[in-house]
Order: C-alpha cells, then sequence, then structure tokens
C-alpha cells in the first residue's frame, strides 16, 4: 500500500538514468528539485500515478529522451507528469495507452519543451490540469487517436506548433486561456471540433490545415481573438464559428464545405471578418445577433444557397465579392 517508487532523485544533479524497464509500479521516477537529469531509451509500463513526475520549480534543464511510456489503457495513468519545472524536454518519446500522455498537473511549470514525441491512444494526448502552465512549447508531435482530446490547453502564453493531430473527438481545446498561439498544425478526422477556445482571450489561430472535422475552428465567450491564414476543408457544420466573442478577428482563412462556411451567432460584438475566400458551403458568410461587425473585402463562390445571410445585426460591409451562389 502507499505510493511506490523505482527511484526517487531529490536535490539531484547530472544523473544519467539509461536502458532501464520500470513496471508496475505507482510512479517510475520521481525528480524533485533536482537539474540535469537525463533520461533516456527506457520503457516505464503499467505504472499506476506517472512513468516520469517532474516536480518543483526547482526541476530544471531534465530531458526525456527516446523513451516508452505505456500504461497499457490504465486511464487514470499519466506517461509524464509536472507539477511544476523549469525549462525541462520531453523529445522522441513513445507515449501511449495512459489516462493523459503528458500532463502539466499542478503547481506552475515554465518554458518547458513536448517536442517530436509520438503521442497516441492515451485519454487525452497532452492535457494542461492548472492555469498556472505558461510559456509550454508543443512543437512537431505526432497526437492521434486519442479518446478525448488531442491537446488541452489552459494557462498562457503556450505555443502549438507544426503537430499533426488526428483521430479524436477533438483536436486542441483550450478553457480560460490568455495568449497561447496555435500555430501551423495540421488537424484531421476530429468528430467534433478541430480547434476550440472557451473564454479565452489574445490567442493567436493562424496557418493551420483543418480537415474533416464536424466544426472546424470555434471560439466561445472568447475576446481579442484571431484566426488568419488558416486553411479549413472538408467539415460537415461550421468551418468558422464565433459566437459570444468579442472583438475577434477572422481574417485571410481559406473555408469550403459546411452548412455555415464563417458564422458569427449569440451575441458576437465588434467581430472583423476581413480577405477571407468561402466556397462550397450551404450558407457561405452568416452573422445573426450581436452589434458592430465589420465584413469587408471576403470572396464567397458556389453556395449552395446563400452567399451572405446578416440577420438582427449592425455590419458595416465593403468590397465583398460573391458569385455562382444559388440565391
Amino acid at each position: 500500500s502507499g505510493m511506490r517508487q523505482a527511484i526517487f532523485l531529490t536535490n539531484a544533479a547530472n544523473v544519467r538514468l539509461r536502458a532501464l524497464t520500470i513496471r508496475e509500479y505507482t510512479n517510475g521516477v520521481e525528480v524533485w528539485a533536482s537539474t540535469n537529469v537525463q533520461i533516456r531509451g527506457s520503457a516505464f509500463v503499467t505504472n499506476s500515478v506517472s512513468g516520469v513526475w517532474i516536480v518543483g520549480i526547482g526541476s530544471r534543464r531534465n530531458s526525456l529522451v527516446s523513451n516508452l511510456f505505456d500504461g497499457k489503457g490504465n486511464g487514470s495513468s499519466l506517461g509524464v507528469s509536472f507539477s511544476g519545472g523549469f525549462a525541462n524536454i520531453v523529445t522522441n518519446n513513445t507515449i501511449r495507452g495512459n489516462g493523459w500522455g503528458v500532463a502539466f498537473y499542478n503547481g506552475n511549470p515554465d518554458l518547458n519543451l513536448v517536442v517530436g514525441n509520438t503521442i497516441r491512444s492515451n485519454g487525452a494526448g497532452v492535457y494542461f490540469n492548472t492555469g498556472g502552465a505558461a510559456r509550454t512549447y508543443m512543437v512537431n508531435n505526432r497526437i492521434a487517436a486519442n479518446t478525448s482530446v488531442g491537446v488541452y490547453l489552459s494557462g498562457a502564453s503556450n505555443f502549438v506548433l507544426g503537430n499533426w493531430i488526428t483521430n479524436s473527438p477533438t483536436g486542441i481545446a483550450g478553457n480560460g486561456t490568455v495568449g497561447n498561439q496555435i500555430r501551423g498544425n495540421v488537424v484531421r478526422l476530429a468528430a467534433d471540433n478541430a480547434i476550440a477556445l472557451v473564454n479565452s482571450t489574445n490567442a493567436v489561430v493562424a496557418t493551420n490545415y483543418v480537415v474533416a472535422a464536424r466544426n472546424g475552428i470555434v471560439f466561445t465567450n472568447t475576446k481579442r481573438l484571431f484566426a488568419m491564414a488558416n486553411t479549413v476543408t472538408n467539415i460537415s457544420t461550421f468551418g468558422i464559428l464565433s459566437r459570444s466573442g468579442s472583438t475577434n478577428l477572422v481574417r485571410g482563412n481559406t473555408v469550403s464545405g459546411g452548412r455555415w462556411g464563417i458564422s458569427s451567432v449569440v451575441g458576437d460584438s465588434n467581430l472583423i471578418v476581413i480577405d477571407n475566400r468561402v466556397s462550397s458551403a450551404t450558407d457561405g458568410i452568416v452573422i445573426r445577433g450581436g452589434v458592430g461587425a465589420t465584413v469587408r473585402n471576403n470572396r464567397v463562390v458556389d453556395s449552395v444557397r446563400y452567399g451572405f445571410v446578416i440577420s438582427n445585426y449592425s455590419v458595416a460591409m465593403q468590397l465583398n465579392t460573391y458569385s455562382n451562389n444559388r440565391y
């Protein structure tokens, strides 16, 4: 009974752990207030809480490289977890079969890197359970077949860059985020939302490629969010949706398919929709409810029904073009 750790490091420095197999402990390796610990080429299998747990802001510049973290379907396990930590790196690992693949669990983890990993068949691929997480970089990971979400964000100034995220109900989600950036990702085969941010401010969602999802990019109760230069295609419902938001910008996106290409509903204010191209939606650009929208220099083509739908909204319409729409 109680907590069982295979290896416990505290106030350690320059430790190298290689080619280990650690299974069926509570935590495989715990790293407390330690620096320059490297864990490489090891297997962590069916540990009930976490394969490696990094704890405290004093845990700095540690690295997890080319390891296997396999929870074997344990929905409560964490592959790699952070409770604090600064400038640690998780790279080239395979993380599968856990409740959460990589978890920023509590504390204030800062400036950690998750780069080039394969994160698949977990409940959530990467999960932020704490609003204190900041400046985390998630770059060039392959995140696939996670049963709830590929990446779930909270906290401030985190970066999701150049990842391949596929076959999860939601690709990237965030709640209560500030200043996060989601750029250059491929998000595909999302049964619900490819990218969805709620209660968030000052985020940038740019140059992503979204294909084959129920909804492409969804903002709910957000302020000053920028959706720019994204490609959204093969969507069944909403291409880009802003609802109950304020001063959001939708600019330079290419949206094809869906019932509604670019849409605003339920009390949006001061939405700016400019320089977009929308094609082959049922309705191209739809603005319903709210005040103060600007719709300018958009091109809407090949709509099944309407190019533009404006209802109960004060809208400035300028220099838009539309062609080959049915109505």
